[in-house]
């Protein structure tokens, strides 16, 4: 038996949450998380699992339409690197730029820009504004 309408397209479940149409509505939803400095990930009700790449299901149980949830912004960095040549023209003029791999509280490891003071086993925290229109860590502030 084939298995064609099996298996219902992201585009149904996810217009409905979010508004747009499938894989465009995934990226608008994370670019606009992005813009206001906010890192969005997805939760699975069934088994628990966080998962940082958006699908419409999740990737450890198969359970479909996982909800959307916001990272609290606390983060341990595992590598931070700055950047001096430029991937397009448009982010030349941004030069130079940190990028750190971030574990954040939610077990999740993400990329996004970071201060440029920070080393792997810092303690740092997301920006309440973004840079460039996406997440940016800090360093904890020591009182």
């Amino acid at each position: 038996m084939p298995m064609a309408g099996c298996f219902r397209p992201m585009s149904d479940w996810f217009s409905k949450r979010i508004g747009g149409d499938g894989m465009k509505a995934i990226g608008d939803y994370i670019a606009a998380a992005y813009a206001a400095g906010r890192i969005a990930y997805q939760h699975c009700s069934g088994c628990g699992q966080n998962q940082i790449f958006a699908r419409d299901f999740c990737v450890t149980c198969l359970r479909p339409e996982p909800e959307w949830r916001e990272a609290g912004g606390i983060g341990r960095i595992v590598a931070c690197t700055t950047m001096h040549r430029a991937p397009t023209s448009e982010w030349k003029a941004r030069l130079p730029y940190a990028i750190a791999l971030v574990d954040i509280a939610e077990g999740l490891r993400v990329m996004a820009l970071a201060d440029s003071n920070l080393c792997a086993g810092d303690t740092a925290r997301l920006r309440d504004q973004p840079v460039h229109d996406l997440p940016y860590f800090e360093p904890m502030v020591k009182i």
